[in-house]
């Protein structure tokens, strides 16, 4: 085990740094939702399930959405915003003052792909905040002031960013199970 945490921190210690992320072109690039969803729920009055009935009342306050994909980069939120759509699938939280990811700030966000938390002030995040997220590929974590890597990440994730945090302990259990991960980025 000792060798795999060597490897990795070797591996991620040559990282590329970071540089911000547009949520937008990001989806277009990896083709992120610009397909139908395939999901088995129905819009009430079409048969493609293709969102043209998304209402923007749905989305959280001082928040940007449009299908699945909520934006709330650079508001100067403290915390997670309440009343998220449980059918966002991407969730743009950059650039804010959120300080501590809470057990229950993602309840109900099953559908969630891609998670962004860049620049933020984030130092603690609940061992069950990630919890029932089996669809999450994408956790960016990087620029907070993480001190540790914590246990019961999601275990499907693919890419999971932690640059430029504090991290000086790294949770005994915290990379178990993460058998897709393909990029650590940790500096």
């Amino acid at each position: 085990m000792r060798v795999f945490l060597l490897l990795c921190l070797l591996a991620i210690g040559n990282a590329k740094p970071y540089e911000p992320i547009n949520v937008m072109e990001f989806m277009k690039n990896y083709d992120i939702m610009m397909a139908d969803s395939a999901d088995e729920e129905s819009d009430e009055d079409d048969d493609d399930d293709n969102d043209d009935d998304y209402e923007d009342g749905n989305c959280p306050s001082d928040c940007r959405c449009s299908p699945r994909v909520v934006q709330c980069s650079d508001k100067s939120h403290i915390s997670i915003p309440e009343k998220i759509p449980e059918d966002t699938v991407i969730l743009d939280l950059q650039n804010n003052d959120i300080t501590e990811i809470k057990e229950y700030d993602f309840k109900g966000l099953n559908k969630l792909h891609g998670l962004f938390l860049i620049h933020n002030k984030i130092s603690k995040i609940h061992p069950k905040a990630f919890r029932n997220m089996e669809h999450l590929r994408l956790l960016y974590l990087s620029y907070n002031h993480l001190t540790e890597i914590p246990a019961n990440l999601p275990p499907d994730v693919i890419e999971l960013r932690f640059h430029e945090n504090k991290i000086n302990k790294i949770q005994k259990e915290a990379f178990k199970g993460l058998r897709k991960l393909h990029v650590l980025g940790k500096t």
